[in-house]
């Protein structure tokens, strides 16, 4: 008897509990659903994001955590650009404590690509729970909440897989919401701080804005400075572990000053509304991100919900969602809107970035709260409200008829004029014409069927039903590519080729492959980095042109497929200060061709072992001819013959040799030709070596302009500058002065050697945060060849090492710090003070 009554009283309980877990079940599990194929077993059947995922996000993390499982806190990459502060690119997340959930899943140096596509999914399933919180929050029922959640977590912001950063960011606007509403200081502190850190300062400071503005139209002014103003303080307190740094790089960076033109630079045409109802069948218009109308759509459900809710709710946050929405909807114009003119001139920071379309995430989650309220009115509906929600019916029914006329005429308009457009491209905006009629149709029947037949409960969860369809069919058509587009991260000759170089040395490509080479350890002189340094900037646009300054930036190899007359050189020739390559048994056979045939009678190949019995086999014009132990080889043809190519042969086991010079009728191969061919790749045998030594002279160089640069050579001296005072020297080369005996990240060790006193060169870009020190002293960190390192060396033997400390990294941990101990102070005075009567 007692089993039976307890049995009675625990299953309400169980029902209960059910209920309440049933919609995150739903919210965890949907975006698992619509991207099943992320999982497939077959890889070969697998999809995967694309686009900046794959070219930036997916390296990044590889890189970062690989540095971190050896128990080094990652500060800086010189594998691109000269090198980069990378703890200040706020994208990487180093300081984002929910990146180091990927750890377990590093391996021998490359994150598990399915691993970080799960961990974007989360944060889509967050931002789907904060947003479910936030509407019951407000007085929503589980539906309309559910409702919001699902629309929310399909929006453009979160189905562009290709922008990790701004998923991640984008996830917390609810939670920021949650707080701001709930009016807890430092539980709006802690979300505050890692919608900061998760990586998108453009998202998070729309993010600011849009609670900073909710808490004005719901507690007030008063509330608002008391409350809400401290919290975003300490907020930014707390992250100020990136912010310094972020804005230590961003100061010297190409988007220092970036005006009015930069800043509206993609924008939302207006052409693009109707992207609404139909986002697929948009033709993408000269000058515009085709992605842009992509972020408008918030599903047909939604917009006639959200009608709903401003005409019938008895919330007055209805009227806050509202005008958020217009205010980002025409803000998005860009250039074409007074509002965002308004803005730009007006707030503090608001002109520091571009793409003004990412404010249609602030309008399709103001959409997404809107259709909330609107389910809630539904499912709540009164005799009253169902007659005058007929009204609305009424309405509904006049913009189906309006769709199928504006379908029916796109389609006789795009058939009759065969040739204006692409076939797909008539396919693609036909088919999302009929798709948006189609399910206003179905919308409207299932809204007839509340209205009419009240007792037809499960109408509403059909509504439900078919936005999330209808969401699913959105994200299905978004932004992913097949398995095989990961070949692309995978290692290519050229990374043999450079990892087995005894000198650092840096390679270009054409071939949009940057950034890959951090995942094999090796260095290249481009690649894309949101804030890139503009002195270096600067030298790589003359470097598109100019051999001289490819050499000047230490790029030996160049993968490219224009013809070499885009590296014109001008000026005189000079030997190549490198060795020429090494050649060990894991790049051999080494088959080099000379890019001009020469006409030579004897050659001579000067060359050293890089192991105990490193040796090889030198194959020319069809003769072998095995290197001589402690001597260099000598091929004598005879008489003039016009010399091709020739090659390297190495045994497997053997370490290899190093070719240090080639001498073509007694003259270095370098004044004969400019470039060597090894498997496509071409190799500059002009570059200057990662580190050197140049010798003071009072002769005056131009080396130090880039216009000086197009007919510039060592012959011509190198210009050292203090960017302190201004004041600067000449000098001239010196070979074998100066060599690197460590580089790690963020230390650099050189050994000089040199009767007269003179410059140690570091071919890396100066940045600030870089100290200098000469046997142990600290000396001044002086600028060189416009973008890179020099200090002064004295006369005879010293050890120069260059070590990466930035100033602004420690003054924002600190800062970070004690904000977190203000904010948990904060927490418990909160918890445990005393309660008023």
């Amino acid at each position: 008897m007692r089993e039976a009554r307890g049995a009675q009283h625990r299953e309400p309980f169980r029902g209960n509990i059910l209920k309440r877990i049933l919609p995150f079940a739903v919210i965890a599990f949907l975006p698992l659903v619509f991207y099943w194929k992320l999982f497939h077993p077959d890889p070969d059947l697998r999809l995967v994001f694309r686009g900046d995922f794959l070219n930036q996000h997916y390296v990044w993390k590889s890189y970062a955590l690989e540095r971190v499982k050896s128990g080094e806190l990652p500060l800086w990459n010189p594998h691109v650009l000269g090198g980069v502060p990378f703890h200040a690119n706020p994208q990487v997340g180093i300081f984002y404590p929910p990146t180091y959930l990927l750890l377990p899943f590093q391996r021998d140096g490359e994150l598990s690509y399915v691993a970080l596509e799960a961990y974007q999914l989360l944060h889509q399933i967050s931002g789907g729970i904060g947003m479910l919180l936030f509407l019951r929050c407000l007085g929503v029922g589980t539906m309309g909440a559910l409702f919001a959640a699902i629309v929310f977590m399909f929006t453009g912001f979160f189905t562009t897989p290709g922008h990790h950063a701004i998923v991640a960011t984008a996830s917390y606007l609810p939670w920021l919401l949650l707080a701001t509403a709930k009016s807890s200081p430092p539980l709006l502190a802690g979300v505050l701080a890692l919608t900061i850190l998760a990586g998108h300062p453009q998202i998070a400071y729309y993010a600011l804005l849009f609670s900073a503005a909710f808490s004005i139209a719901r507690a007030g002014v008063r509330s608002t400075l008391m409350r809400f103003l401290p919290a975003t303080v300490l907020g930014i307190g707390i992250a100020a572990v990136q912010i310094l740094p972020t804005h230590d790089m961003a100061r010297e960076s190409v988007r220092a000053e970036l005006g009015y033109d930069y800043s509206t630079s993609f924008g939302f045409s207006p052409y693009f509304l109707a992207a609404t109802v139909a986002p697929r069948g948009q033709i993408r218009l000269p000058n515009q991100d085709g992605s842009a109308p992509l972020h408008i759509y918030a599903g047909v459900s939604s917009l006639l919900l959200a009608t709903i809710a401003l005409l019938l709710s008895h919330e007055k946050v209805r009227l806050f969602f509202a005008a958020s929405a217009a205010v980002a909807l025409f803000s998005a114009f860009g250039k074409d809107s007074l509002l965002f003119d308004l803005f730009y001139l007006g707030l503090p920071g608001f002109s520091l970035f571009r793409v003004p379309y990412r404010l249609l995430g602030v309008y399709v989650f103001s959409v997404a709260v809107l259709a909330g309220l609107g389910m809630d009115t539904l499912v709540n509906a009164g005799r009253k409200e169902k007659l005058r929600l007929r009204s609305v019916a009424k309405s509904a029914f006049a913009v189906l008829v309006g769709l199928g006329v504006w379908a029916g005429t796109l389609q006789v308009r795009l058939l009759s004029n065969p040739g204006s457009l692409e076939p797909a491209d008539v396919e693609r905006a036909i088919g999302a014409a009929h798709w948006a009629v189609l399910l206003f149709a179905l919308n409207f029947l299932l809204l007839l069927l509340v209205l009419w037949r009240p007792r037809e409960r499960w109408a509403l969860g059909a509504i439900l039903v078919l936005t999330a369809v209808d969401m699913g069919a959105f994200v299905k058509d978004r932004s992913q590519h097949p398995y095989r587009t990961l070949v692309r991260a995978e290692e290519r000759p050229v990374h043999r080729y450079l990892r087995a170089q005894g000198e650092r040395a840096r390679y270009v490509t054409e071939s949009n492959l940057e950034g890959y080479d951090m995942l094999h350890g090796t260095d290249f002189a481009g690649g894309h980095e949101p804030l890139v340094d503009a002195r270096y900037a600067e030298l790589r646009e003359v470097a598109d042109h100019s051999a001289n300054a490819l050499s000047l930036m230490n790029v030996k190899f160049l993968v490219s497929r224009r013809p070499p007359s885009r590296y014109p050189w001008c000026g005189a020739r000079f030997a190549s200060p490198l060795p020429l390559l090494d050649v060990s048994g894991d790049v051999a056979p080494a088959r080099f061709e000379l890019a001009e045939p020469v006409d030579v009678q004897r050659i001579l190949f000067d060359w050293s072992p890089l192991g105990p019995s490193g040796t090889a086999v030198i194959e020319v014009e069809g003769q072998t001819h095995s290197l001589p132990e402690n001597r260099p080889l000598e091929v004598d043809f005879g008489e003039p013959h016009t010399l091709s190519g020739f090659a390297v042969l190495v045994e497997p086991a053997n370490p290899g040799v190093r070719l240090q010079d080639i001498e073509l009728d007694l003259n270095p191969i370098g004044l004969k030709v400019d470039f060597l061919e090894l498997d496509g790749i071409r190799i500059n045998l002009h570059a200057l070596p990662r580190a050197y030594f140049v010798v003071a002279s009072t002769v005056p160089s131009e080396a130090q302009m880039l216009e000086g640069l197009s007919c510039w050579s060592v012959h011509d001296g190198v210009q050292v500058t203090s960017d302190e005072t201004g004041r600067g020297a000449s000098g001239f080369f010196r070979k074998d002065a100066a060599r690197v005996v460590t580089y790690a990240p963020e230390m650099v060790e050189i050994e000089t050697r040199s009767p007269r006193a003179g410059y140690a060169v570091l071919l890396d870009t100066l940045r600030p945060g870089w100290i200098a020190e000469v046997d142990g002293r600290e000396t001044e960190i002086l600028r060189t060849q416009h973008a890179f390192r020099a200090v002064a060396v004295p006369e005879g033997e010293h050890r120069v090492r260059f070590s990466y400390r930035p100033r602004s990294l420690r003054l924002g941990g600190l800062t970070s710090l004690t904000s977190v101990l203000l904010v948990a102070a904060w927490a418990g005075w909160t918890r445990f003070r005393p309660k008023r009567a």
